[in-house]
Formats: C-alpha cells, structure tokens, sequence
C-alpha cells in the first residue's frame, strides 16, 4: 500500500508502477509509460508506445521527448522534438504519455477500453492539465479531436475525480506522417503546432469561451 505523502510526482510514479505490473490483455510485457512535468497545462497524448533503438536494454517510451539524445528514438520522434523546439513549446510546457500503454501496431478495441482506464487515471493525477494534444488518428478519436480545431472534453459525467473537470482538445497528425511520401509538408506540421502554440499562450489568461471562439 502507497503511505508516502500524496504528491503529483509520487501519484504519477505509484500509477506507472501499477501499470508496469498490469496483465489485462496479452500485451503486458511492452510497457510505455508516461513522463514529464507533472503541474503542465498540457497533455501531449500519443497513439503507441515506441521504442529507444540504441542500448542493449530497449525501453519503451512515448516518443523519448525526455531523452538528453535526440536519436534512437526514432525519426518521428525527432521529427517531434524538432517542431516543438521551433514552435517554442519546452520539456516543462507538458506531460506525455499514450493511450495504448503496450507496444502493439493496430490494437483490438478491447485492448483500448483495457488501457483508457489507465489514461483516466493519470489525468486524475495531473490536475493542472487544461489541453489535450492527440498525436494521430487513434488518440484523436478516443479524445473526440480534431486537427486545426479546439473543442472540449469530459472524461466521465460519472466520475467523481471529474466532476465539473472539461479539458480542451485538438489534434495534430503524427510526426511519422511528415516521413511518409504523400504525407504532409514539415512546413504545414509546423502550422499545426504554431496553433497549439496559440492555444497554450491563452490558457490563463482567457475565459474558455472566448478561446472557443464564442
């Protein structure tokens, strides 16, 4: 049992500990798990867990934006970095995690109503989380996101840990898409997150419905 002193940092290291040891469905040897500044206002929310290539101990993580290195990760994950370093967005700007915990291409629906718990979960924890980014389609859809609009969101009527809790959403295509032919321009990626950029620099300083645009 957890006795330690019920900060953010420990919720978050308790959370990711109780995942780790989750065995819900036949994916539970490859654990991703989220990481950052745990008092940011933004969640960036990705669709999979990747994988650091370098080391011969390969650790799952989304993205491996927290990573001093910017490669082994990936080229999307650089490409990532990359755009959020020119948009202005830092380390300390957000939290990052996923919503399919274990590293698998194309989950089962079960697998993501198995994971969304643990999801729910982190934003209890992260109680300063007033935007969600969703990285990709997936994520997009679990959140109700779209790229180039703001909209909100409620995880739970139900919930107590939610009560009266709305976040803002948007999306923005995965990094991986500026890597694929036919994909999108590194120029339009940019433009995406420029607007993300917008989004954040309101968050405390605007009522929400003047960020809607209402």
């Amino acid at each position: 049992m957890f006795t330690g002193p019920r900060t953010k940092q420990n919720q978050l290291a308790q959370l990711n500990a109780t995942i780790g040891q989750c065995d819900t469905c036949a994916l539970h040897t490859r654990k991703g798990l989220g990481y950052g500044n745990p008092n940011a206002s933004v969640l960036l929310l990705g669709q999979n867990t990747g994988v650091r290539i370098q080391g011969s101990n390969p650790e799952k993580v989304p993205f491996g934006l927290h990573e001093p290195d910017p490669s082994g990760v990936g080229k999307s994950a650089d490409v990532l970095r990359a755009i959020l370093w020119e948009c202005g967005i830092r380390p300390g700007d957000y939290y990052v995690t996923n919503i399919m915990k274990c590293q698998v291409k194309k989950p089962e629906r079960y697998m993501l109503e198995n994971c969304r718990m643990w999801l729910n979960e982190e934003l209890a924890a992260l109680t300063a989380v007033r935007l969600i980014v969703a990285l990709g389609s997936m994520a997009g859809s679990a959140i109700g996101a779209q790229t180039g609009h703001l909209s909100l969101f409620k995880v739970d009527p139900g919930d107590l840990a939610f009560k009266d809790k709305l976040y803002f959403v948007t999306r923005v295509s995965h990094p991986a898409f500026v890597l694929y032919p036919g994909g999108i321009t590194r120029d339009d990626y940019r433009e995406q997150w420029r607007f993300v950029r917008a989004v954040i620099s309101r968050l405390h300083y605007e009522p929400t419905t003047r960020i809607l645009g209402r």
